[in-house]
C-alpha cells in the first residue's frame, strides 16, 4: 500500500512542475490539423458560380440525412442546386458528402465553433456555404 502511494505521489510531483498547455479561449484559438473535418462548404468554379451540379449524391450518401438539395436548370441548360440546405444539428461530420461528390464541389472545412441557442440557425443555406465559413 505504501508502494502504491509513493508511486502516485511521484507521478503527481513529476507533472506538477511541467509547463501548462492551457489555451485562453476565446482570445487564443486552437489551430486544427489539416485532416480535421469541420463544417462542410461549397466550392465556387472559375466563373464565380457554384461548382455543384445538383446531382444529389451527397444527399443520398449522407448517413444522418442532413443535406437537402433541389436541382434547377439555367437558360444555357446547365444544372445547378436551386436550394442546398445543410442541417448541422444532424450532421455527424463524417465527410462522406465530400468523398462522394463527382465534381469535388463540397469540401470539409476547419470551422468548429458551431454552437447556437437558436435551432433555426442550425439549418445553413447555399449562400452561407459558398462563403467558406472558417
Amino acid at each position: 500500500m505504501i508502494k502504491a502511494l509513493a508511486k502516485g505521489l511521484a507521478l503527481t510531483f513529476k507533472t506538477l512542475f511541467r509547463p501548462r498547455i492551457t489555451l485562453r479561449y476565446p482570445e487564443e484559438r486552437k489551430v486544427m490539423y489539416e485532416r480535421w473535418r469541420g463544417l462542410p462548404y461549397l466550392v465556387q468554379a472559375e466563373d464565380g458560380r457554384e461548382a455543384c451540379v445538383g446531382c444529389g449524391i451527397c444527399e443520398r450518401i449522407c448517413p444522418a440525412q442532413a443535406i437537402k438539395v433541389t436541382m434547377g436548370k439555367r437558360e444555357d441548360n446547365t444544372r445547378y442546386p436551386e436550394t442546398f440546405h445543410l442541417d448541422i444539428g444532424r450532421c455527424i461530420f463524417c465527410g462522406f458528402c465530400a468523398e462522394s461528390c463527382p465534381q469535388d464541389a463540397i469540401r470539409m472545412g476547419h470551422a468548429y465553433e458551431l454552437a447556437t441557442n437558436d435551432k433555426d440557425k442550425l439549418v445553413i443555406s447555399k449562400e452561407y456555404l459558398l462563403k467558406r465559413p472558417e
